[in-house]
């Protein structure tokens, strides 16, 4: 359908003359007014939903797409909302009062998703949310648990419970690992134990160490002495009376035995077995059980 002009007069030029450019009915593509010298303004089209049917461009930026309900952005819609940008590196930003981003999703289920989320999600190299793995890291960019933290939780002090702020209240270290030990007279000779009953482990929570394992005697030479020398703690033990802990140790020879010593818990990096060092041998008092806790 054609646009018929009555009352004018055809000028030299189109300064006066306005003309309707006109592409086909409302279902089709935008109206526009030009004024023949290149200068076009966009018609405002005031119509209900049920009379656009087709796709409406504006800018070949933004489309609506009126069958399917769909908005696009720099792309045809193929969801409610389409938004497609090829130069920066954000294709979209929502900015709420004072500058703060606000973004809400929501499924049917009841929770948020993010459809093709399969890359690592950074926050300012801060917060690594890695979807392959299921891992979340805090100070990492590649967490290797369900939760890796790095660095102290609360900075400098250790991790608060509850609202007891005292810094002797807070957790600053949790250790696990194994160390080698030690057997030595107190006076002279030596002990020497099997390469894979020398290991013991301990866990360190705050400043509490528990060590646990078996020593086996492999040899001795002439060992002479009123105690036997637990040496290669994995942490000195703190000084005083108040910091010597508790210790089980059971000794046991090839006879079967059976020895409970007592002991002079840590006033150095030593413990201190009250045995008499020439019964320890490679049948009597050879097997050492180990259970013992200590302060640092």
């Amino acid at each position: 359908m054609g646009t018929t002009l009555t009352g004018t007069t055809p000028q030299d030029t189109y300064d006066s003359l306005i003309k309707v450019t006109d592409n086909g009915p409302l279902t089709g593509s935008l109206k526009k007014l030009t004024d023949g010298l290149g200068n076009d303004s966009s018609l405002s089209l005031s119509t209900s939903a049920a009379s656009v049917t087709g796709t409406l461009a504006v800018t070949a930026g933004v489309t609506l797409a009126s069958a399917s309900g769909n908005v696009g952005i720099g792309a045809s819609p193929i969801t409610k909302l389409s938004v497609v940008d090829g130069t920066n590196t954000y294709a979209a930003s929502f900015d709420g009062a004072g500058g703060t981003s606000l973004v809400a999703l929501g499924t049917t289920a009841g929770g948020p998703t993010i459809a093709g989320f399969t890359a690592a999600f950074a926050g300012s190299a801060n917060l690594i949310i890695n979807p392959d793995g299921g891992n979340v890291g805090i100070g990492t960019t590649a967490p290797a648990v369900p939760l890796d933290v790095t660095g102290n939780i609360r900075s400098s002090t250790g991790i608060l419970f509850g609202s007891d702020t005292a810094a002797a209240n807070l957790l600053d270290d949790y250790e696990e690992g194994t160390f080698t030990a030690t057997l030595t007279p107190s006076t002279s000779g030596t002990i020497s134990l099997f390469s894979g009953f020398r290991t013991l482990s301990y866990t360190k929570i705050g400043r509490q160490v528990t060590i646990r394992g078996l020593l086996l005697v492999e040899a001795v030479s002439s060992p002479v002495g009123t105690e036997v020398l637990i040496g290669g703690l994995p942490f000195t033990p703190a000084a005083g009376n108040s910091n010597r802990g508790s210790a089980a140790i059971t000794l046991r020879g090839l006879s079967a035995s059976v020895m409970q010593p007592n002991v002079n818990l840590p006033s150095d990096t030593n413990w201190y077995v009250i045995i008499n060092a020439s019964t320890v041998t490679t049948t009597t008092n050879s097997d050492w059980y180990i259970t013992a806790t200590y302060f640092v």
